[in-house]
């Protein structure tokens, strides 16, 4: 699959020592997996390593919660100083936990920001069968509708009458300044040119036609924050990445609402980041659980303590 070779093979970022993991039964038939991609986080000047695991699968069957045991042991017995689960379903948060893993709950915790409310209920609704009737009403009559509602003053969906999108975010930019956006202190992952334009490449093959919505926001002659976001052929738009000076954080979630507005999106979200909350509130975010769980396994108290507090 194009996928896994994609991002588990031909990530630049791979580590022979962090590997992706099988598990076999006895005759060696292939009967679970779980993804490992490798990053190199810093915080206070000391580097860690850090294990993030995905598409964790085990076949059915009388041995599977064996099979899974095995294969998540054997995983986070691995070298790396921290071990992360992103959007872990609740079974796996349960092998987990049973491991001595940890919930980061504020990080499990995402915001959406509402664009189209008319597309957006109909998109919502349509997703519930006994509620899809009402839902080809809606999407009907939604173009007019939301364009109505946008040129309503003084409410979220007040959009403005032209918008210029700013400067598509590189990775040269994005490396040469990713340390101002963070305090010293706060644990972050360290990129290369190579690495951050790998997964600026995978955001555009998660967005319709290829080309994702990004930008970097400029002012008094400095870079002041820059946002990634992938946009689906439906009209949602997820949020990747926001980087911002904190005197800069509200400009740069405007940029990037108004941008994808102007790409057709009907609602833009994202995970909860600590130091955008308040320009997050002020922007009319709801804030909402997904159903899915970052789970965190580390024997450091820095490192747990950093993503207990979303820092």
């Amino acid at each position: 699959d194009e996928y896994f070779r994609r991002v588990f093979i031909a990530n630049p970022d791979r580590d022979p020592a962090l590997p992706t993991l099988v598990s076999e039964d006895e005759s060696g038939r292939v009967v679970g997996f779980i993804g490992v991609v490798p990053r190199r986080l810093v915080a206070d000047g000391r580097t860690y390593r850090a294990a993030v695991s995905s598409q964790f699968v085990v076949e059915p069957g009388p041995e599977a919660e064996f099979a899974a045991v095995r294969l998540l042991r054997a995983y986070l017995e691995g070298p790396q100083d921290v071990s992360i689960a992103d959007e872990a379903t609740d079974a796996a948060r349960a092998l987990w936990s049973g491991l001595g893993a940890s919930t980061a709950h504020l990080l499990s915790m995402h915001w959406t920001r509402v664009l189209r409310p008319v597309r957006f209920a109909a998109s919502f609704l349509r997703a519930r069968r006994r509620f899809r009737p009402v839902a080809r009403v809606l999407g009907s009559c939604s173009p007019v509708a939301d364009a109505l509602v946008a040129r309503l003053p003084n409410t979220p969906f007040q959009q403005p009458r032209a918008f210029a999108p700013p400067q598509e975010i590189s990775a040269a930019i994005a490396v040469a300044h990713q340390e101002e956006f963070c305090h010293p202190s706060a644990l972050r992952v360290v990129h290369d040119e190579r690495s951050f334009q790998w997964l600026l490449d995978r955001a555009a093959r998660a967005s319709v036609d290829h080309h994702p919505v990004t930008g970097v926001v400029t002012g008094s002659g400095r870079v002041r924050g820059w946002y990634i976001a992938a946009l689906d052929g439906q009209g949602q738009c997820d949020v990747v990445h926001l980087a911002a000076l904190r005197t800069a954080q509200r400009e740069v979630l405007e940029a990037l609402f108004q941008h994808a507005w102007t790409r057709g999106a009907y609602a833009v979200s994202g995970r909860v980041d600590v130091r955008f909350m308040p320009a997050l509130t002020d922007s009319s975010c709801v804030f909402h659980q997904r159903g899915h769980w970052m789970l965190v396994n580390t024997s450091s108290v820095d490192l747990l303590r950093a993503f207990e507090s979303g820092s």
